[in-house]
């Protein structure tokens, strides 16, 4: 599944049009999102109509209306099963989370924790290296926001807390690859199942948009 957060098709036209003008493709030249099954929603929540990604999301990975905020919790905020949930523990299969948004965000969070209050990514964090009753359910995080995942005492830190998750998550969570802020180390692995669970996360927060990336420090979403 790929989300697509806040794009719509007047933003996908836009964009297609864009490239077939600037770089002289025919009328009906497509794109790659072009090419792929897509599905629509009504994304309103349980508590409004303009929905939030926190709700929006957690439609989709747990097949629920909720209110705004929500991150894979039902409306009287009790957990929701996600489909990563379903996945991994009932059916055996490898999972994953890639986003170039933080990985503890609203959207990817809500496939991968259970959390009242979007805001609370300390938290978020926690549960995504496995600390939470289903323990681990994703096999490869790809994203930006590590700050969320070192020590209150580190300069790169937005935690309340001492607690390093990117040390748990090798120590105690079993993690076979943990990487933050290394392109490098990024770019040298290998296409081997044995690396998993893998984490690698490349950015203090978001990632940047593509016209900004530094490909030396991010890795494009096809990457």
């Amino acid at each position: 599944m790929m989300i697509s957060d806040g794009l719509g098709p007047a933003s996908v036209s836009f964009a297609r049009t864009y490239y077939q003008y600037t770089n002289n493709k025919p009328y009906d030249y497509q794109m790659p999102l072009d090419t792929i099954h897509i599905g629509q929603s009504r994304t309103r929540s349980s508590s409004t109509l303009v929905t939030d990604s926190a709700a929006g999301a957690t439609a989709f990975s747990c097949n629920i209306k909720t209110y705004n905020g929500a991150v894979g919790v039902d409306p009287h905020k009790n957990p929701c099963g996600t489909i990563l949930e379903s996945a991994k523990h009932t059916q055996g299969m490898l999972t994953a989370l890639v986003a170039t948004s933080r990985i503890t965000h609203a959207t990817p969070a809500s496939f991968s924790a259970h959390v009242t209050d979007r805001d609370n990514e300390n938290k978020i964090a926690m549960q995504q290296i496995g600390d939470n009753p289903l323990g681990r359910s994703v096999d490869l995080m790809f994203g930006g926001g590590y700050c969320y995942f070192l020590p209150k005492s580190s300069k790169d830190s937005c935690r309340s807390d001492q607690r390093h998750l990117l040390n748990e998550a090798k120590d105690k969570y079993e993690w076979n690859t943990v990487i933050y802020n290394n392109k490098t180390a990024f770019d040298d692995l290998p296409v081997d199942p044995n690396i998993l669970p893998a984490i690698s996360l490349f950015s203090f927060d978001h990632m940047a948009y593509e016209i900004d990336r530094v490909p030396s420090k991010e890795p494009s979403l096809s990457e």
